[in-house]
């Protein structure tokens, strides 16, 4: 049956009108929702607000002008409207009486509005009823929805107001969006009816004309609706895509329309939208995709809605409330779906702002200290946080909609409340609301308690609710009784005081004293307390502690003076008055209190001892060594010059001291414990040597002897130390020390460095022999060749072990200083994590140095970089040619500057001065003889050596030698061709390994040889061969031969039987002076140990050739 197109009209219009009409009835309800969730949020944020306030204090007062919460000063002090605005948001004001005196409402030109009048019905409510005001109000001209409370004192009088307020165009924002898109949805659904319609009137006209008219007439509709919307058909290929939604995805319909596409303008990959999921009909993938976000529609059938958040549009995404519903054909198939989207980002965030707040509001609550209760007009509890909790022993579960009185109250109270009720739920007022109380509560266990209480109401959803802050007191309550017996204790313990003792408010007003007062004025206490010094004491005298008390409470501070009392009977009595000015909790004075010394029997002994004291303070004052009065408690009672000028202190800086605050530190214990056998008798006196510390920081040693002083009955008075500088004994003692210790090092290094070359003798021997026997080509002579120069670096730390321990005289030779920088440098980086680059020109001048000894300076000062580098770096050597050595620059001639530069730590520049002294050292672990003996080395080449060092950046060691006279620089060193000699060789050492090695050698040479262990055998020999004709040519002696003739004897020996003989003296000890003179000991060469067959041969033939 056909239907005619004018009941199709009729449909869509009454389902027009039924849209209109639901969502007019949406928006009423809106609205008055907006209006609940106002009055929700303005009695939160004036719930809030009053937690601030009181927890700066009660009660609330009015005092010279000022609004006070306990000791706090509302006036002027922003502090807690601004800390209700970071909390909830909105407007703060606190008022005293009409009043703006804190607030964070600015006027126009940016200043706070303080000083401006509340007005208006507020006004009315607040200050004329004594009720809060909760509506609407205009504040400096703006419309906001406000809320205000009466602030009373502790007599229920209305002495302020308190206030929060929001502005209704930011509150209502949320509320104009959201009618705004009921506006749009129902839109939506208009648009969709129509385009049912239109495509329901061309199925049933069927003709093509009538088509192309209705979707002309539909998409116009679609295409400039306000709401964001497109169309798909059931292949999801785009057919509408009107022009909001262009402006809110950013891509146009041409773009979109008869693509499947429409996925890019809401996701970053591909994915189905809602409305492809109801075309496929795959439901059951919304869980899928929107996870939580989707639910059915409660207007459409089989329309489906989510709400989501779309990163992808615009700036920082938008939140989105999406609604797809399928579009039927007149056969009920499926033939596409329209979705439509509305922007609910604003909206999401005034949720979310009111989520935060009430958070923050739940959190204040919950981490407050104070019990937080409230209970509705019938009495029933509507809140209890956790702090209420631990006071009462009630949990929230236990204690909500439970009757306040029946839980805490006790029945004493419980008429008086249920009297009171009813004003309470007419007015939110009465006789405890406003007020600060103290009451007893009751546990959950039963016990009575005294609480604090401040109780406040507010009106919520018509109903009056109460608000009470509570506080445990016991323990304040305990305190008080324990002041009251504290009170009484004091009055007894000042009573037992011999001296006597007063105290007097700021008028002058005596407020009590002790016992030994009423006995000095011969008056009791009764009789003095509220009197003045005029009412009790002569005249002058009253004039006089009158004044001193007028100037004390102008000036503070305390107050001593010598003045006099009479008593009632006149006897006058000569007294000190000690008085100071007490304080009130608010910093002001309260008051005076004193103490009375009588010094009249002092008096009388003063001018007796006068002339005695005379005589002691010379003798003390003069006194050739430090001397010193101390008190029992080691405070400096008076001290002599010598003692001020040892301590570095002055007299007036020591007075304020105790002895053992210039004690060092470490030297503390045993000296007081010699300070309590004095007290306790045991001994009379001690001496110790201890330490103690300058007021320059300096530790000085001095050597101390303290006596006791008593009086006549035996009762120690004061201490009398002497003190003698002994500081420069102790180091000297301590120098004596450390040389000991280090003559000691060195027997003990010689020792091991003289072993350790005769061993290397053996093995350097052996090597020299072996490559003998081998060609340059072969791989074994390469090895031995690089085991030759690793003993050889080896017998270069001996030469350095012999040079510390006996600092000997440099062996001096020509030497280019390049291989010895680049060998000693290379050597002490082995095993490090630093590089060492070199510039040395190769013009640079041959010097004449023990090649041993600058190879340990070198040496030295890399490891010192090294060490200074823990991460590792570069260190860079450079040699060059000089004209003139700092400090030298009168001798003038040729130099050879070395410069070492590390990029380390750097040296303080305090410490550069003592760098190279002996023992000086920063280093947990370090002898601080490395610096010094670089000192010495240089020091005996006539060199020269500077630091330059910047801390943090890195230090630079510069050393001059004297170049040599030689004017060109020596060849590099190879190994001499060894000429075959002839001739026979004696061979003494008392080392079995040198013995052997030497013997090779020497007949490896070509001569023929025989040994001997010590001088007596080596004499009998060469005295047997010589007489037998078949003398010996040289003889080679070891220097030092334990326990038997050495060399240096032996030698004297046997040139005074052969004038003629030819000796060279062979040693382990490099350092020994005989070898830097040996022709004045009569031996015609040297070879020092260990030795290779090179250096043995050109030994041998330069002394076979001098015969």
């Amino acid at each position: 049956m056909k239907i005619p197109s004018g009941y199709l009209y009729l449909t869509v219009a009454f389902l027009t009108a039924a849209v209109l009409s639901a969502t007019a009835f949406s928006i009423g309800q809106m609205r008055m929702e907006a209006l609940r969730q106002a009055s929700l949020m303005q009695e939160s944020h004036i719930r809030t607000f009053w937690e601030l306030l009181r927890a700066k204090g009660t009660p609330f007062r009015v005092v010279n002008g000022k609004l006070l919460a306990g000791e706090y000063v509302v006036n002027g002090n922003y502090e807690l409207p601004d800390k209700a605005e970071e909390i909830f948001g909105g407007t703060a004001t606190i008022f005293m009486g009409r009043v703006r005196v804190s607030t964070n409402v600015l006027k126009a030109d940016g200043s706070r509005a303080v000083g401006t009048m509340l007005e208006g019905p507020p006004y009315d409510a607040v200050f004329i009823k004594g009720k809060p005001y909760r509506g609407e109000a205009r504040i400096l001209g703006i419309p906001y929805f406000t809320a205000y409370d009466p602030i009373r004192n502790d007599t229920g009088e209305v002495i302020g107001a308190l206030y929060t307020g929001v502005k209704k165009s930011e509150f209502f924002s949320t509320y104009e969006r959201l009618r705004f898109n009921q506006i749009l949805m129902a839109v939506v659904l208009v648009v969709f009816f129509a385009a049912l319609t239109f495509l329901l009137v061309r199925m049933r006209r069927g003709t093509e004309a009538v088509l192309v008219e209705s979707e002309q007439r539909l998409r116009s509709i679609l295409y400039g609706s306000p709401i964001p919307q497109f169309v798909i058909d059931r292949n999801h290929r785009v057919l509408y895509w009107n022009e909001a939604l262009e402006k809110c995805t950013g891509l146009s319909a041409r773009e979109m329309v008869g693509t499947t596409g429409h996925w890019k303008a809401f996701y970053s990959t591909a994915r189905p939208c809602l409305a492809d999921l109801l075309v496929d009909g795959t439901i059951d993938e919304l869980d899928t995709w929107y996870p939580g976000k989707h639910h059915r529609s409660l207007l459409l059938e089989e329309a489906h809605e989510v709400t989501d958040f779309f990163p992808a549009l615009g700036e920082g995404g938008r939140w989105l409330f999406v609604t797809a519903a399928l579009v039927h054909d007149s056969s009920n198939e499926v033939i596409g779906a329209v979705e439509t989207l509305e922007d609910i980002t604003a909206r999401k965030n005034a949720e979310e702002a009111l989520r935060l707040s009430e958070e923050k509001f739940r959190n204040m609550t919950a981490s407050a200290m104070s019990g937080i209760v409230m209970i509705d007009q019938d009495g029933r509890i509507t809140f209890w946080n956790d702090a209420a909790e631990g006071i009462f022993g009630w949990s929230a579960a236990e204690a909500l909609d439970r009757d306040v009185h029946e839980l805490l109250a006790p029945r004493c109270y419980r008429e008086m409340s249920a009297a009171a009720f009813p004003l309470f739920r007419e007015t939110g007022a009465g006789a405890v609301v406003g007020k600060h109380l103290e009451l007893v509560a009751l546990r959950k266990d039963g016990e009575e308690f005294p609480i604090d209480l401040a109780l406040s109401s507010m009106r919520l959803q018509d109903r009056w609710h109460a608000i009470g802050i509570i506080n445990d007191i016991s323990d304040r309550k305990q305190a008080e009784d324990d002041l009251q017996e504290q009170v009484h204790f004091l009055q007894e313990l000042i009573d037992s005081i011999p001296h006597p003792i007063f105290f007097k408010n700021t008028s002058g007003s005596y407020l009590g004293c002790n016992k030994a007062f009423e006995e000095i004025l011969g008056i009791k206490k009764h009789e003095i307390v509220g009197k003045t010094s005029l009412d009790i004491s002569p005249r002058g005298v009253a004039d006089v502690h009158h004044a001193s008390d007028a100037h004390l409470l102008r000036s503070g501070g305390v107050q001593v003076y010598e003045s006099s009392v009479q008593a009632v009977n006149g006897t006058i009595r000569e007294v000190i008055f000690s008085k100071a000015v007490f304080t009130r909790k608010d910093g002001t004075f309260g008051g005076i209190v004193g103490t009375i010394l009588d010094i009249t029997e002092r008096k009388r002994m003063e001018n007796a001892l006068r002339e005695s004291e005379d005589r002691f303070r010379r003798t003390f004052d003069q006194s050739p060594i430090g001397a010193a009065i101390v008190s029992l408690e080691y405070r400096f009672l008076r001290v002599n010059a010598e003692w001020c000028r040892v301590t570095g202190y002055s007299e007036q800086e020591l007075l304020a001291l105790r002895l053992s605050d210039i004690s060092h530190p470490e030297d503390l214990d045993s000296d007081l414990g010699m300070k309590n056998r004095l007290i306790a008798g045991e001994i009379d006196t001690f001496q110790m040597d201890k330490r103690y510390v300058r007021k320059d920081g300096r530790t000085i040693w001095a050597r101390l002897s303290v006596c006791l002083m008593k009086d006549g009955s035996g009762k120690p008075l004061y201490f009398l130390p002497m003190m003698e500088d002994i500081t420069e004994r102790k180091k000297l003692e301590e120098e004596v020390l450390k040389s000991r210790k280090l003559e000691s090092l060195g027997v003990l290094a010689g020792g091991i460095a003289h072993d350790f070359n005769n061993l290397l003798t053996g093995i350097l021997g052996n090597i020299s022999l072996a490559k003998m026997y081998s060609e340059p080509d072969d791989t074994v002579w390469r090895r031995l060749d690089e085991a030759e120069k690793a003993a050889g670096r080896a017998r270069d730390l001996t030469f350095q072990l012999l040079t510390f321990s006996k600092g000997g005289a440099p062996i001096r030779k020509t030497c280019s200083i390049r291989q010895i920088i680049m060998d000693s440098a290379i050597f002490a980086l082995t095993g490090s994590n630093v590089r060492c680059a070199f510039d040395i020109p190769d013009d640079i001048l041959p010097v004449d140095v023990d090649a041993g000894q600058i190879g340990q300076v070198i040496h030295n000062l890399i490891i010192n970089a090294v060490q200074a580098m823990p991460e590792g770096g570069d260190i860079r050597v450079l040699a060059e040619n000089a004209v003139s050595c700092p400090g030298r620059a009168e001798t003038g001639g040729r130099w050879v500057r070395i410069s070492l530069e590390d990029r380390g730590t750097g040296i303080p520049e305090e410490n550069l001065q003592k760098i190279f002294d002996p023992y000086f050292t920063t280093k947990p672990k370090g002898s601080g003889l490395g610096l010094a003996t670089v000192y010495s080395i240089i020091r005996n080449h006539g060199g020269h050596i500077e630091v330059e060092s910047t801390l943090g950046e890195g230090t630079t060691f510069h050393l001059y030698l004297p170049a040599s006279e030689s004017s060109h620089p020596p060849q590099e060193s190879r190994e001499p061709t060894i000429v075959p000699g002839s001739g026979r060789v004696l061979v003494m050492d008392d080392e079995e390994v040198v013995r052997e090695v030497a013997a090779e050698l020497v007949s490896a040479l070509g001569y023929s040889v025989e040994v001997c262990c010590d001088g007596v055998e080596m004499l009998n020999l060469y005295r047997k061969a010589k007489e037998q004709g078949n003398a010996f040519a040289v003889v080679i002696m070891d220097l030092t031969i334990p326990g038997r003739m050495g060399g240096k004897e032996a030698m004297s020996h046997l040139l005074e039987y052969d004038p003629e003989a030819l000796g060279i003296v062979s040693s382990g000890y490099n350092t020994d002076p005989i070898l830097t003179s040996y022709r004045d000991f009569g031996f015609s060469g040297f070879v020092a140990k260990p030795f290779t067959v090179h250096e043995l041969a050109t030994v041998l033939q330069a002394v076979l050739r001098s015969r």
